[in-house]
């Protein structure tokens, strides 16, 4: 789990080891994006934490240095405040524009109405976030890019009611997608650690961001997004 701290020095001696031990490397930035941000009314972020996300996702964006390019990365962005009817602001298919991402994101807002994120009290059905998180596996990856890397981001408090039951749910749905990965953002201090990490494999699939000061953390994607390859024949990406 990634909680503070900068790691560009790490990944820089890592690139370097894999540059002079790898014969056939090519450096990959296809890569697709999709964020879901959880809006259910059991575990809506408090609107600390949902300013907090929005500016990660900026900072995220920001990154992508091959951004909108034929071989570049994309974004899309899902907003989950009933499990039914995921809201797609935008999606990998339509290929937005970086200025799009970076509007849509200072115009999203929380639903209103569901819950009282400071009592925690709800008016709403607690709700399984697994559902649309299977749901966006499986329907928001497009395959017109088939060999391209994708990159499930949950953004979520993880104050979940049914972690035991969300955590064996999800063993089940990343075993069926294992071309995908999972990562969990969580903002704010009063974030639920084991709500989030029962959404992945992975402890290091955890990432806590405290504050807006710490945003610049998120750069520990950097290395999933724009990736080196090695390989026999590195001429089959799409």
């Amino acid at each position: 789990m990634y909680t503070v701290g900068s790691f560009d020095a790490l990944f820089t001696v890592l690139q370097r080891l894999v540059d002079a031990t790898c014969d056939h490397c090519v450096r990959r930035n296809d890569t697709d994006v999709v964020v879901l941000l959880d809006d259910l009314p059991g575990s809506k972020m408090a609107d600390e934490e949902w300013n907090i996300a929005m500016d990660v996702i900026m900072e995220m964006t920001g990154r992508m240095t091959e951004y909108g390019k034929p071989r570049g990365q994309r974004v899309g962005l899902v907003q989950v405040s009933d499990v039914t009817r995921p809201y797609v602001h935008i999606s990998l298919a339509s290929n937005a524009s970086r200025a799009s991402v970076y509007n849509t994101i200072q115009t999203i807002k929380p639903v209103p109405g569901q819950c009282d994120t400071t009592s925690r009290k709800c008016d709403s059905p607690i709700e399984n976030i697994t559902r649309p998180i299977e749901f966006v596996i499986n329907n928001h990856f497009p395959t017109d890019r088939f060999n391209a890397r994708k990159i499930l981001f949950i953004v979520t408090s993880g104050r979940f009611s049914d972690i035991e039951y969300i955590n064996a749910t999800m063993r089940d749905v990343l075993k069926r997608t294992t071309d995908v990965y999972v990562y969990v953002l969580g903002t704010g201090v009063d974030v639920n650690v084991a709500g989030m990490m029962s959404l992945v494999n992975e402890s290091a699939n955890v990432i806590i961001i405290p504050d807006k000061r710490s945003v610049n953390v998120i750069n520990i994607l950097d290395p999933k997004v724009s990736f080196i390859q090695c390989s026999a024949d590195v001429s089959k990406g799409d």
